[in-house]
């Protein structure tokens, strides 16, 4: 093979593995990133509202993994985003409303899921990511997430 060829090839290579994406890897990778409908299958969820809450179950979001992300630290702190990812059971479950709440170095998130209560609902998992962002700054220290009864502990520097 020509070493113009090989070269040629290389260059097109390295550009399509890095079309798109961000230098962590992908667009989830940092805070205020987003990915709409991602590679990894999980659509994007954003909560909405029902006409008649009565009419639906509400319990805790099922969910797999929670990244914290920070933003830039200035001299009020850092901003903070979560990055929820999980799958819903069935094809009616969806997000239905969240609650922080922060004392000192904890805080407590809760993540609730809607399902309306006689539905005849198909058994399929369906993988979500949900965008969270925290009410107020944190400044540099050690802090702990709960989410759901979930605890993870939690850097800023």
């Amino acid at each position: 093979m020509p070493a113009w060829f090989a070269l040629l090839f290389l260059i097109a290579a390295s550009g399509c593995s890095l079309s798109g994406k961000s230098s962590g890897g992908t667009s989830d990778s940092g805070f205020g990133n987003r990915e709409d409908d991602g590679d990894d299958g999980r659509a994007t969820i954003v909560i909405t509202s029902v006409p008649n809450a009565a009419d639906y179950v509400v319990a805790p979001a099922p969910f797999e993994t929670v990244d914290v992300r920070t933003g830039a630290v200035s001299s009020d702190g850092a901003p903070i985003e979560l990055l929820i990812k999980g799958a819903f059971p069935d094809s009616c479950t969806e997000l239905h409303g969240t609650n922080q709440t922060r004392s000192g170095d904890e805080l407590i998130v809760q993540l609730q899921a809607r399902r309306p209560g006689n539905a005849m609902c198909a058994t399929v998992m369906r993988p979500y990511r949900f965008y969270m962002t925290i009410e107020g700054a944190f400044t540099t220290g050690r802090y702990t997430l709960d989410l759901n009864g979930v605890r993870q502990v939690f850097e800023i520097n």
